[in-house]
């Protein structure tokens, strides 16, 4: 554990070689015990997992700013966001900083692959200052494409979340490589948005508050839908109908669901207990496990094939 006083630096440990079926993920080093209401602080790190989740190494960014959102680029490079500081960083395998053409300065949270060679982006929340305005206006979901700068911004509905401060807080994208499914943290409502013809759909879904909040998203290839609720996650297939509920083990936290690269599997992570899992999307089931007993930590993970 650490408490912010020390110094530290950009730094790796352990292997640094990706092989197919590696798992990165956003695993804070917060400082315990964490307070939840006080706010969280800790050093930025990653694991490097390998595909039991047995860890191999430990990414640190130097930086006493807790990560969110966790991507990875098609020449193995890491791009983190930070909302706290709305910063993106982008580090290869070795945790040396990369320098390349960055979306424009917003909170981001969650960040993912558009399918088609870019990345969409979620504007976290409304906390911390305000930042200064500028031409790509104030819309909540960003588009951006990393080979010419090429950047979207959508103007989309939010449903508020916990404290109606939350934006786009998860997201995920149809095979069809133009809906995108979203949640704001803790909310009632999985909403849609037409990329290519921007315009918003109906809400997927909506919950009472006794079913459980909204978290962590994501889409299969056949378009069926998978959301972490707090204590259980669900499969939608693509017309609404559900399909399964994934119960936990019975403890609250688990907000973030996403389909392994096989979609045979999921991940499931729980971010009050500082638990990660692979389970059986057939069953349910925990087939690996990594347990890092870090509260309000774990947030976001890639899983690593090559193309």
């Amino acid at each position: 554990m650490n408490n912010g006083d020390s110094q530290q630096h950009a730094r790796r440990t352990g292997e640094s070689t990706l092989q197919p079926g590696d798992v990165i993920i956003v695993a804070n080093d917060t400082v315990q015990p964490a307070d939840m209401r006080a706010g969280l602080k800790g050093w930025g790190r990653l694991l490097h997992c390998d595909d039991q989740l047995h860890i191999k190494g430990e990414l640190f960014t130097g930086k006493f700013d807790l990560l969110l959102g966790l991507s990875m680029d098609d020449q193995q490079r890491l791009i983190v966001t930070c909302p706290s500081t709305a910063d993106i960083s982008v580090f290869d395998m070795n945790m040396q900083a990369v320098t390349t053409r960055l979306p424009p300065r917003r909170r981001y949270g969650n960040i993912i692959s558009d399918r088609n060679g870019g990345f969409l982006l979620g504007i976290h929340s409304s906390y911390g200052e305000p930042l200064p305005r500028d031409e790509f206006g104030d819309g909540k979901l960003v588009q951006f494409k990393p080979h010419d700068g090429q950047t979207t911004v959508f103007d989309v509905d939010v449903d508020g979340g916990r404290g109606n401060k939350h934006f786009v807080s998860n997201l995920a994208i149809a095979p069809d490589r133009k809906t995108v499914f979203y949640t704001s943290e803790a909310g009632r409502r999985l909403l849609r948005y037409d990329i290519e013809n921007q315009t918003q759909l109906d809400d997927f879904a909506t919950f009472e508050p006794e079913e459980g909040g909204t978290y962590g998203v994501d889409v299969d290839d056949q378009g069926h839908i998978l959301i972490a609720r707090g204590s259980f996650a669900e499969i939608y297939d693509p017309s609404g109908k559900l399909l399964q509920r994934l119960e936990g083990d019975g403890r609250s936290g688990w907000t973030r669901a996403t389909f392994c690269h096989d979609q045979k599997f999921y991940f499931f992570s729980n971010f009050l207990e500082g638990v990660f899992q692979r389970r059986s999307v057939e069953t349910g089931e925990v087939v690996s496990e990594l347990v890092t007993g870090m509260r309000g930590s774990l947030t976001a993970s890639v899983e690593y094939f090559p193309a």
